[in-house]
């Protein structure tokens, strides 16, 4: 072991290794192409057995026993490093630190074939999205095995310890095993797909083949090593050479296959272009799939609902628990599956669409197949994704399953409340549907609403929840330079919170009869959201600049007062409501209203309040009552400049409770209450109310008759672009009882 040869091989292998480490974690912060998908996967793979590989060298340097010789084989030293008494030498720190390492590259291996079958099973995920929970998932299961070795291997004589390449590398070969499986299943389930995902999906199971390729060769050669020395019966300097070297060159063929693939140091350009990710992003063409076969089943949803005999009767309970489904045909490149398409309470949201003026056929234009809905990823923590329609009036948002049930449940109440409070602020809810995938079992939850910033371009947007915990937009640096661009009225397009809001804003200055009615109008509607358990919704607002040639033609105020009543409701409540100089135009709605108060949240108020020392009433969880009384002092307090304000924003700023200002009483009624109006009062009593039964899931009764519609479409010659060809429909009834 006193060989100089040896010596100088580990001296290279210890350089070259730092020094490939240090040139990919350059390439990753220099080179911004590399942090598309799957360059962090490859960063963590590379990283961990780079890591892994400088453990193992200084391993090789360790010495044991009074003879002072060193550890030639890594069976010795895990013998070394699970016998000693000593737990403080660097023998034992660095075997265990190289165990954790190579079952990370190993879980991180998993990680990069997982992607694509999470992209194929839900589109509306990304990878972006479960980027955190693959570092969450990752490193805490290396730790796991580290544990299960620790107990699996026990000091033994003889031959126990020839299977210490075994337990080293068995997650890697389950993982293997899996792997091969799982990529020959999403090779087959890709025949579902249409022909632009069904190459986009082939396309980049091609480009993380080679590294998986790799990764797989690499524990061969380790699988090898292990049946040659359990065949001899002792391990040999040889194969251990053998080993390290075949985990040395797949750090340094990463490394290779890494630059050529983002073009560092290579001609291509296949990396940098946004165009090239485009067209391997599988989630991104499986969502404008979807979003297809959505438009189709929304448009079938109400040409039945328009043929439907029971449209002219009023609205009872089970229409609000009524659902029609329809089979949609895709036809793949070259399999074909039937998709499911829920249409929730049709005859509910018609009505609603109704009462605010909507024909069906407009709202049926609106998602016509030979127009592409515009895809819009949320600015905010949930991740959901937004699809505009083309005449930008309505939004189709994805929703967890959770959301979609809440919305369902409240959904008697809701439309009751906007039958009695059309002028109200809520977000409108306009269709409420869901579909199964092309491929897995899981189903995609969206809903249809009105889009408040339909009226063109809005130049400032502010979410506003009435807190100052993380409700900062833009940085302290930054702050100038924004103030100067909201005083010279150019467009912001960050979306900010509550603390920007204070910062460049003095708020709304609209005339006061309208700030009166407005504050009524919001103090109501969280009245209704809090007697329905709803937290973490915000006030989304719009502040539109108007053109000198505008503010006496499109907006003037004698137009306004010359709308009757009905009209003047209509117009105020969804086109913007006209500052008092006539200078802007501003939209408010409550959005993101379909969070109820669980124990998620309670764990996350304890979390914050108790760990983190944060004020538990200035969180987003916090009780539906508290949560509404808070914005409504932050509305009654601040929103409007109706007065001289003074230092009241920087008493906002510094405040460090909530001071309620409306008081909440524990009322149960009965369901007769959710007919009573709520009447603007400066003194809001937020009552609990428990009416109508919670819907907690799409149901009936067992003795009741529930109707099913299933429609057949075909899409086998549809193409999704902007020239549609022609396609056939046909559509075939049938009535289901249940």
């Amino acid at each position: 072991m006193h060989d100089p040869v040896y010596f100088v091989w580990q001296v290279i292998a210890l350089v070259s290794s730092m020094l490939s480490g240090a040139l990919m974690l350059f390439f990753y912060f220099r080179y911004q192409q590399t942090r598309c998908h799957p360059g962090p996967v490859l960063v963590c793979i590379f990283l961990s057995t780079t890591l892994a590989n400088i453990s193992r060298i200084i391993l090789f340097t360790a010495s044991t026993g009074i003879t002072n010789k060193r550890l030639a084989t890594i069976s010795q030293v895990a013998n070394s490093a699970i016998s000693t008494t000593d737990r403080t030498g660097y023998p034992f720190f660095f075997f265990w630190l190289q165990c954790f390492l190579v079952t990370a590259a190993t879980t991180w291996s998993l990680m990069l074939a997982l992607d694509l079958i999470f992209s194929l099973s839900n589109p509306f995920l990304p990878f972006n999205a479960d980027n955190i929970k693959h570092h969450i998932y990752a490193w805490p299961v290396a730790v796991l095995y580290c544990v299960v070795f620790r107990f699996a291997i026990k000091e033994s004589n003889g031959k126990r310890f020839l299977h210490t390449q075994l337990f080293l590398h068995f997650p890697a070969y389950l993982v293997i095993s899996y792997i091969s499986i799982a990529l020959v299943n999403a090779w087959q389930k890709s025949r579902r797909l249409e022909s632009h995902a069904h190459y986009t999906t082939r396309k980049m199971a091609k480009r993380i083949l080679p590294y998986l390729s790799l990764f797989i060769l690499i524990h061969l050669v380790t699988f090898a090593v292990y049946i040659s020395e359990v065949v001899l019966g002792y391990e040999t300097f040889i194969a251990e050479m053998i080993d390290q070297v075949a985990f040395l060159a797949q750090a340094f063929i990463v490394l290779f296959l890494f630059c050529r693939d983002y073009s560092i140091g290579f001609s291509s350009t296949c990396a940098n272009s946004e165009s090239q990710q485009e067209r391997l992003d599988v989630s991104n063409k499986l969502r404008r799939d979807i979003m297809k076969y959505t438009s189709m089943g929304i448009m079938e949803s109400i040409k039945q609902t328009l043929q439907s005999d029971e449209m002219q009767r009023e609205i009872v309970y089970s229409d609000y628990n009524r659902i029609e489904s329809m089979s949609i045909v895709v036809h793949g490149a070259i399999d074909s599956v039937v998709l499911s398409f829920r249409d929730c309470a049709p005859k509910v949201f018609h009505q609603l669409r109704r009462h605010f003026n909507i024909e069906s056929s407009t709202f049926m234009e609106s998602f016509q197949l030979d127009t592409i809905l515009k895809e819009c990823g949320s600015e905010g923590k949930s991740g959901n994704i937004f699809y505009f329609t083309a005449n930008k009036h309505f939004m189709v948002k994805s929703v967890p399953k959770e959301e979609f049930e809440t919305l369902v449940a409240i959904l008697p109440h809701y439309h009751r409340y906007f039958l009695s409070n059309p002028q109200s602020r809520l977000c409108r809810y306009f269709g409420c549907h869901s579909i199964s995938l092309p491929v897995g079992t899981r189903r995609m939850y969206f809903v249809v609403m009105q889009n408040l910033f339909h009226r063109g371009q809005v130049h400032q947007r502010f979410d506003l929840k009435g807190n100052c915990d993380r409700r900062q937009a833009i940085g302290s640096s930054q702050v100038e330079n924004y103030i100067q661009l909201a005083c010279d009225q150019q467009p912001i397009d960050k979306l900010m919170m509550d603390i920007d809001f204070h910062k460049l804003s003095n708020g709304i200055r609209v005339l006061p009869e309208q700030a009166e009615a407005l504050q009524g109008q919001f103090c109501d509607d969280l009245v209704f959201l809090a007697s329905r358990g709803i937290i973490d919704y915000s006030i989304l607002l719009g502040v539109q600049y108007l053109p000198p040639d505008q503010k006496q033609t499109l907006f003037h105020m004698e137009h306004l007062h010359s709308l009757s009543a009905a009209s003047l409701a209509s117009y105020t409540a969804s086109d913007g409501v006209v500052s008092e100089m006539e200078q802007k135009v501003y939209f408010l709605g409550i959005v993101d209203m379909l969070q109820r108060y669980n124990w998620r949240w309670k764990i996350q108020r304890w979390i914050l309040g108790c760990l983190l020392c944060k004020d538990p009433h200035d969180v987003s969880a916090v009780p539906p009552d508290e949560y509404g009384t808070r914005l409504t002092e932050f509305v009654r307090s601040y929103l409007f400049d109706t007065s001289v304000r003074g230092d009241r924003n920087q008493a906002y700023l510094s405040r460090s409770s909530t001071r309620p200002v409306c008081s909440f009483s524990a009322v149960k009624t009965d369901k007769e209450a959710l007919e009573m109006p709520f009447k603007d009062e400066s003194f809001c009593s937020f009552d609990k109310v428990s009416s109508l039964p919670e819907i907690s899931e799409i149901s009936v009764q067992s003795n009741s008759i529930r109707y099913s519609y299933e429609t057949v479409l075909s899409t086998s010659s549809l193409e999704f672009g902007d020239s549609p060809t022609p396609f056939a429909l046909q559509r075939t009834s049938r009535c289901h009882l249940f």
